[in-house]
């Protein structure tokens, strides 16, 4: 079975739940509608490593500005960004500025910067378009 077809379980905590419908459903779908970014020139593999509850490890795969793939298998990365699953979440619903959360020391990379920072240029624009809404999601299960 496709890991982004499971439910998610409603034994897991709230925090977790959330994380796991980001990354198996909202995102691939808004890959599906739109695999092309307006960063062409960009290629690289990112991985978000989330720690805490709802933490886990998703790669994000992207060539000459299109988004590939979304992995949780291990493999070379251009960058790793770490954070908590909950200033994650906070982060994709507009909760928490993803700059203040870099700057603060609540977000870590390694590797090379440019690829996060690069895609960092059009979260806004992203979160505005195609927000972020689980309880939605839950309603439509």
């Amino acid at each position: 079975m496709n890991e982004a077809a499971e439910p998610i379980s409603r034994n897991i905590s709230p925090v977790a739940a959330e994380c796991r419908r980001f990354w198996r459903e909202h995102l691939p779908r808004l890959i599906a509608l739109h695999r092309r970014t307006p960063l062409s020139w960009l290629s690289g593999a990112l991985r978000f490593e989330l720690s805490g509850e709802g933490g886990g490890s998703w790669t994000i795969r992207m060539e000459e500005g299109v988004l590939s793939d979304i992995e949780t298998t291990e493999g070379e990365v251009t960058a790793t960004v770490s954070l908590s699953a909950l200033d994650f979440l906070r982060i994709i619903r507009g909760e928490l500025n993803h700059q203040l959360a870099f700057f603060t020391g609540r977000i870590g990379i390694q590797g090379d910067a440019r690829l996060l920072l690069s895609l960092s240029t059009f979260i806004p624009a992203l979160r505005e378009r195609f927000p972020f809404r689980p309880e939605e999601a839950e309603g439509s299960a």
